[in-house]
């Protein structure tokens, strides 16, 4: 993600902020938008909200439950039911969340086999033994 993007995305989320006072439902609902756009255009799954928030509680620990707040709180407020205190600590918890979201350098599992992680290019590797338990 290009410095110009995160900054875009970072302003959109102050837009957002500045709109609680007059309308925390809406601006709580958008923010949660706001960090699934963000969180897909970063690779993150979309296909389901759960798959996403726990791949974000995944790759940034210490705001696990940032993703999983902001979505309640936009679900209360959807269905009429959110209080603006929960709503604010959820936006609080989500902005935290998206500043790391912005910041953080793409993470790509090492999906190769273990006998192939430190292979030497043009050298072959010989198989792997494994060993036997005996009882």
């Amino acid at each position: 993600m290009s410095r110009t993007e995160a900054d875009q995305y970072l302003a959109q989320w102050s837009v957002l902020s500045g709109q609680f006072v007059d309308s925390p439902g809406e601006a709580t609902t958008r923010a949660q938008e706001l960090l699934d756009t963000v969180a897909t255009a970063r690779g993150l799954p979309s296909a389901s909200p759960e798959l996403r928030t726990r791949a974000l509680s995944e790759l940034f620990p210490d705001h696990a439950d940032a993703a999983r707040r902001l979505r309640d709180a936009s679900e209360q407020a959807a269905a009429g039911s959110g209080d603006a205190e929960t709503m604010r600590q959820a936006m609080l918890a989500g902005r935290a969340l998206l500043a790391e979201l912005v910041a953080a350098a793409p993470r790509v599992p090492d999906v190769a086999p273990v006998s192939q992680r430190n292979a030497v290019p043009g050298r072959r590797v010989p198989p792997q033994r494994s060993a036997t338990l005996h009882p």
